[in-house]
C-alpha cells in the first residue's frame, strides 16, 4: 500500500466508508464533517480499528484490504510504527502507510541528545559549539589554519605552511642536526673535525699544513706498488696471508710455529740443517709396520686397534679384555685363523674370542610317535623313479608326535630361537586350513626342575598348499622366535609335542622335518660340564 491519505481516517458504518479528520474512529452522529464512500466500491480499504504496536503484533483479523491505525509508537516485525501510520493487509502480509503527521514530525524535529550516529552530510552550516582537535577541529593548535579573533582564517604560505621558493631561500638553522646526502655545493663553515669526518690533526693520505690541507704526496701521504716491492718489512708485521714463493732466510723457525725444532722424525735436523725424511726411519710404510711384532699394552691402558694386515704376530703374553674378532684379510666376509706356535700357549677363556657374527644354524629334533589312535600314520610320500617310495609321517587331526633335544656347546646362551616344523600334502588344500600347535620346554641339564609350565605353547595355521610344494610353518606364526633366558650352563635340553590340532583338508598332511633355528658361536664352545 503506497497511497497516503492525508490527516484522514475511514470508519466502516455499516455498508459505508467514512473518511475523515485523524483521530479517533468516526460515528454515523460526525456525518456532516464527514465524506461517505461505499464499500462495494472496488480497492475502497475497509477500516478495522485501532491496534497498539508497542505490544509487538498484528491484528489476528488478516483480510485483504483491511487497515488499522496506530494508537502510539512501537516495532512489530521489525518495522517501526508511529501513532497515526496505517497496517494494511495485502492479503500476504501488512504493509505500513506513514501517516503525514509523522511526516511532519521529522520534518521539524529539532533533534535529540540521544542522536550519536549520522550518515554523510553533503549541506549545511555547523553552527554548534566549535568542534576539537581530537574530533577533527583546529582546537587550541595554531598552523595550518590558525585561529584569530575567534575564527579560523585561511593559512598564509610561508607563514602557516612551507613553499619551495620558502626552503629554497632559508638560511638554515642551528636546530639542524640532520641531512640528506649533499651532492653539490661548497663548505664554507668552520673546520670539520676529526671526530666527524674531517682531517683534524691527522696527516696521512690528505695532510693539514699551516692551516690548510694539501694535496697527498705519493710515499709520503698515500704507499704506492713501488713502495711495497721495495719494502723492508717491519717488525710491526705479525700477519700475513698465503706466501706461495720466497725463501725463508731468518733464523730457524721453532717446533710451536710449524719448523723441525728439536724434534726429529718425519723431518730429522742433523748439523744444523734439516734432511730428507727417510723411509721406515723418519717415518713409517705400510710393508715396515706389517712386519713388526706389536706390544700391545696390557689390559689395564686403552686399546684402539689392531692392524688390518694378511699376518699380525703378537709376543709375549697378553691379556685383552673385550671380543677379539677375526677376519680373513682379503675377503672380510670370511673368517679369520687364529693359533700359536710352540712357544707361547693360545687360552681360549669362553667367552673371549669370537670370529666374527655368531652364525645360525638348524638343531634337529629327535621325533618319536606315540601309539594308539593318536600316532601319525607313516604312509607313502611320494615313489621316486617308479619304484623307490619316499615314507614320511602323515598327519590327521589330533594326531602327536614327541621331539626331544639338546643345545651345542657353542650355542649362544639365552639367545633367541625360532622353532618351526616343514610340512607338505599330496594334493592341493584350496582353500582348506590346517592349524598346528608346538608345546615345548627348554631347562638346563641338571639345575632346572621340569614343571608342567612350558616354555610355550604356539598355534600356527596353514591353508592353500599345492601338492607336493613344501612350506616351513613358523611358532608363534609371526616368526618373531622366542627369547630364551634362564640358562647357566651349556648342554641345555629341550623336550616337546607337536600334533595336527584341527582342519578342514581332509587328506593327511606330511611332516618333513622338525628343528628349531639357533645362534651359535664361531669358535669356542662352552666348558664341557
Amino acid at each position: 500500500m503506497s497511497a497516503v491519505i492525508a490527516n484522514f481516517v475511514t470508519s466502516e458504518i455499516g455498508d459505508r466508508v467514512l473518511i475523515g479528520p485523524l483521530g479517533a474512529p468516526q460515528t454515523t452522529t460526525d456525518a456532516a464533517s464527514k465524506v461517505y464512500v461505499d464499500n462495494s466500491v472496488a480497492g475502497v480499504l475497509k477500516y478495522r480499528g485501532l491496534f497498539a504496536p508497542s505490544g509487538g503484533v498484528y491484528p489476528t483479523c488478516r483480510v485483504a484490504g483491511y487497515y488499522w491505525v496506530a494508537s502510539d509508537n512501537g516495532v512489530v516485525d521489525t518495522i517501526q510504527y508511529y501513532t497515526g501510520d496505517w497496517a494494511v493487509y495485502n492479503g500476504n502480509a501488512f504493509d505500513r502507510v506513514v501517516s503525514e503527521a509523522a511526516a511532519e514530525y521529522v520534518a521539524t524535529w529539532a533533534g535529540s541528545t540521544n542522536l550519536t550516529t549520522l550518515g554523510t552530510i553533503t549541506t549545511g552550516v555547523w553552527h554548534g559549539t566549535k568542534i576539537d582537535e581530537t574530533h577533527g577541529g583546529a582546537g587550541a593548535v595554531s598552523g595550518i589554519l590558525k585561529q584569530a579573533a575567534g575564527t579560523v582564517s585561511a593559512a598564509q604560505a610561508d607563514v602557516d605552511y612551507i613553499t619551495p621558493s620558502y626552503v629554497a631561500n632559508w638560511a638554515g638553522s642551528t636546530n639542524l642536526t640532520t641531512l640528506g646526502t649533499i651532492t653539490s655545493g661548497v663548505w664554507h663553515g668552520t673546520k670539520i673535525d676529526e671526530t666527524h669526518g674531517g682531517a683534524g690533526a691527522v696527516s696521512g693520505i690528505l695532510k693539514q699544513i699551516t692551516g690548510t690541507i694539501s694535496a697527498a704526496q705519493a710515499d709520503v701521504d698515500y704507499i704506492t706498488p713501488s713502495y711495497i716491492a721495495n719494502w723492508a718489512g717491519s717488525t710491526n708485521v705479525i700477519t700475513l696471508g698465503t706466501v706461495t714463493t720466497g725463501v725463508w732466510h731468518g733464523t730457524k723457525i721453532d717446533e710451536t710455529h710449524g719448523g723441525a725444532g728439536a724434534v726429529s722424525g718425519i723431518l730429522k735436523q742433523a748439523a744444523g740443517t734439516v734432511s730428507a725424511a727417510q723411509a721406515d726411519v723418519d717415518y713409517a710404510t705400510p710393508s715396515y709396520v706389517s712386519t713388526q711384532i706389536g706390544a700391545i699394552p696390557d689390559a689395564s691402558a686403552i686399546i684402539k686397534g689392531l692392524v688390518n694386515t694378511t699376518t699380525q704376530t703378537f709376543a709375549g703374553t697378553k691379556t685383552i679384555k673385550g671380543d677379539v674378532v677375526v677376519a680373513n684379510a682379503t675377503d672380510p666376509s670370511k673368517f679369520g685363523t687364529l693359533s700359536a706356535d710352540g712357544s707361547a700357549n693360545l687360552s681360549l677363556t669362553a667367552p673371549i674370542v669370537k670370529l666374527g657374527t655368531p652364525l645360525w644354524s638348524d638343531l634337529q629334533m629327535i621325533s618319536s610317535i606315540r601309539g594308539g589312535a593318536t600316532a601319525p600314520s607313516f604312509s607313502s610320500f611320494i615313489t621316486m623313479s617308479g619304484s623307490y617310495p619316499i615314507y614320511l609321517y602323515s598327519f590327521s587331526n589330533g594326531d602327536i608326535v614327541y621331539f626331544q633335544g639338546q643345545m651345542p656347546h657353542n650355542w649362544v646362551q639365552n639367545s633367541l630361537i625360532y622353532p618351526h616344523i616343514h610340512v607338505a600334502t599330496t594334493s592341493n588344500m584350496s582353500a582348506n586350513t590346517v592349524t598346528w600347535r608346538m608345546v615345548y620346554s627348554v631347562v638346563n641339564k641338571i639345575t632346572d626342575v621340569i614343571t608342567t609350565t612350558p616354555t610355550d605353547n604356539q598355534t600356527s595355521q596353514v591353508t592353500g598348499l599345492t601338492a607336493y610344494t613344501p612350506t616351513m610353518v613358523m611358532f608363534p606364526s609371526s616368526g618373531a622366535g622366542k627369547t630364551i633366558t634362564g640358562i647357566t650352563g651349556s648342554s641345555a635340553l629341550i623336550i616337546g609335542m607337536l600334533t595336527r590340532d584341527s582342519g578342514s583338508y581332509g587328506s593327511g598332511m606330511f611332516l618333513i622335518a622338525l628343528d628349531f633355528h639357533i645362534q651359535m658361536d664361531n669358535v669356542n664352545g662352552d666348558p664341557l660340564f
